[in-house]
C-alpha cells in the first residue's frame, strides 16, 4: 500500500457492522433454499428429479412472487453496502 493510500484510509470512517433485518434474513434464507432446489433439479437433469419432501419441481404463482420479493430485498441489502466498499487503491 502506498503512503498516499494509507493517508486516504486514515480519513475513511470505520465500517459499522449492521445486522440484517428480519425481512432480509428471511429473504437470504429463501434464496439459499432456491439455490439448493436448483442444484437438486440440475443434478437430475435431463430426467425428472426423484420426489422430495423438501423441494418441488414446479412453482405456483405465490412461490414465484415470494422468490421475486426475496431477490429484490437481497439486491437492496447488497446495494445498501456498496458505499462502504474500500476506495480503489490505485487512486
Amino acid at each position: 500500500m502506498s503512503f498516499l493510500s494509507y493517508l486516504k484510509q486514515c480519513f475513511v470512517p470505520p465500517r459499522v457492522q449492521v445486522a440484517p433485518t428480519e425481512a432480509e434474513q428471511i429473504a437470504l434464507r429463501n434464496l439459499v433454499t432456491i439455490g439448493k432446489e436448483r442444484l437438486w433439479l440440475a443434478n437430475n437433469y435431463p430426467k425428472q428429479p426423484e420426489p422430495s419432501m423438501e423441494f418441488e419441481s414446479n412453482m405456483d404463482c405465490d412461490q414465484i412472487d415470494t422468490c421475486t420479493q426475496s431477490i429484490a430485498i437481497v439486491e437492496q441489502y447488497i446495494d445498501n453496502f456498496k458505499h462502504l466498499e474500500q476506495p480503489d487503491e490505485r487512486s
